[in-house]
């Protein structure tokens, strides 16, 4: 680009919001970056870029380029608010809260803002702090059934407290219908279930389930084909004859995967406990990268033959460790807790030899009984909401993992969730030396761990291990009949305890 001027300042901004808007990032950062070269007081060049880092998980940028843009912009709600967003992506959630409740003196009656500070508060295991914010949420939005699920993810809650004849009031409310009285019917049934109504558990759930099924339906012929395509293509993969000697100074993460609500939050918050391991949580890095390659490989020229190049072995491994660091800082070893990653594992160990990797397993009546309870960002795990698709889910998932042990059965260790937690100092110990680790005491008192914790149990990692979550299908037998009838169906009832 020629050398610009001042004057032509304005002009180039707009040029570069149409390619921002248009998904062409890198042409608008490009811009934004010889603006503000020409004349760094621009702050909304600087904002932008903040928000091109963010979109891409790069928060060491994004928070740099925020903080910047508001010091040239003092108190502006849109600038901080941008920042607390990134602060809180990035994990660094004291510094998150610190934003939003300066943003709160700015913007009053906002919504948003005490909802964020609510689930900060959550994420961070004060639940008393995080339930007044949620309060006043409520009242800027009274019924509002996300709120009150969000909410009470994070309490249990005892029978006799008035939030259950509040809960049921709204739930009265004719007016409450679409996807709030959804949330409403999720908030109801973990109440019911806290208290003991088990045999009321199933009314709210059923129709929680049905309504947010309407709005995001499952669309099978696409699952399908991403699954089903991804293995045939594996199976053609062409694995080196040879790997490079395992080293101690090469990167190597600890991969803890398996389907959601498995327990991989429960197992990395135990390695996360080690003083050489940082928790990264769901970083998303290999999977994003494990799609990539699939779908440049999804024609017919690659059908039975793929292979890496040797220059993708040199530069995939450093590619993934940036972006490993952009996302969190770490001096020893990081975990991924990403659940996608068990459709890849042969792929990690070819790229990354020193990767430890971990599938965690658990009766499927439990985990699935345990997806039906959540709800999920939008248009993600669409397959959540109905047993037959759960069941088929399910499928993939053994799927997938009886290819890797075909396939790569050294690369990976399998952990079963009622294992652990029926004996957790002899298991966590097992889990322990599987991530290639010294044993430490701390790592048994895993609850005492004020990493920040991304995950719908947010309530349950705070506390010592719990046997009650294991066998808890048994309460709903009649209820998960359709379920155990189609894991029958697809020859997957009983592989968990058969394999």
């Amino acid at each position: 680009m020629a050398t610009i001027e001042i004057k032509d300042i304005p002009k180039l901004y707009q040029r570069a919001m149409k390619l921002q808007s248009a998904g062409q990032m890198r042409e608008a950062h490009e811009i934004y970056n010889e603006i503000i070269t020409v004349r760094p007081q621009t702050a909304e060049a600087h904002f932008q870029i903040g928000r091109i880092a963010r979109n891409v998980r790069d928060f060491k940028v994004a928070t740099v380029a925020l903080n910047r843009a508001l010091s040239l912009k003092k108190g502006e709600p849109v600038i901080l608010r941008e920042l607390a967003e990134t602060l809180a992506d990035a994990g660094d959630l004291d510094e998150a809260v610190r934003a939003y409740l300066e943003l709160s003196k700015l913007v009053k009656r906002d919504l948003e803002i005490q909802s964020a500070l609510g689930l900060l508060y959550q994420r961070l295991g004060k639940f008393d702090e995080s339930e007044k914010h949620f309060r006043k949420a409520l009242r800027f939005s009274p019924g509002n059934g996300m709120i009150y699920r969000t909410w009470l993810q994070g309490k249990k809650i005892k029978r006799g407290e008035p939030i259950i004849r509040e809960l049921q009031e709204v739930y009265a409310d004719p007016h409450v219908q679409g996807l709030m009285r959804a949330h409403l019917c999720f908030a109801l049934a973990k109440a019911m279930e806290d208290i003991g109504d088990f045999n009321k558990v199933f009314r709210f759930l059923n129709e929680a389930n049905r309504l947010i099924g309407k709005a995001t339906p499952f669309l099978q012929a696409g699952f399908d084909k991403e699954y089903d395509t991804s293995l045939e293509l594996l199976r053609g993969f062409e694995w080196r004859k040879s790997s490079p000697p395992l080293d101690n100074e090469s990167f190597g993460p600890i991969i803890v995967t398996g389907l959601p609500r498995s327990g991989t939050t429960l197992m990395e918050q135990i390695i996360a406990s080690h003083s050489k391991v940082e928790g990264a949580g769901e970083i998303g890095v290999i999977t994003k990268l494990g799609r990539r390659l699939m779908r440049d490989r999804n024609d017919a020229a690659w059908k039975d033959h793929f292979a890496l190049k040797e220059q993708q072995y040199e530069a995939f491994p450093r590619l993934i460790e940036s972006e490993f660091r952009k996302r969190i800082k770490f001096e020893n070893l990081v975990t991924d807790k990403s659940i996608s990653n068990f459709r890849y594992i042969g792929l990690i160990k070819e790229l990354i030899p020193n990767a430890r990797i971990i599938v965690v397993r658990r009766d499927p009546r439990d985990q699935l009984l345990s997806i039906y309870k959540n709800v999920f960002a939008e248009n993600t795990h669409t397959y959540a909401y109905d047993f037959e698709h759960l069941a088929l889910f399910y499928r993939k998932f053994v799927d997938n993992i009886e290819f890797w042990r075909e396939r790569t059965p050294d690369a990976f260790t399998e952990v079963k969730y009622e294992e652990l937690v029926n004996d957790p100092e002899v298991q966590s110990r097992k889990l322990i030396a599987a991530a290639g680790l010294e044993w430490e005491d701390a790592c048994l008192d895993f609850h005492k761990n004020k990493r920040d914790v991304k995950t719908l149990s947010i309530h349950q990692v705070r506390q010592p291990m719990y046997k009650s979550s294991a066998r808890a299908w048994e309460k709903y037998a009649d209820d998960l009949k359709p379920l155990t009838d189609a894991l029958e169906r697809h020859g997957v009832l009983d592989w968990h305890y058969k394999t």
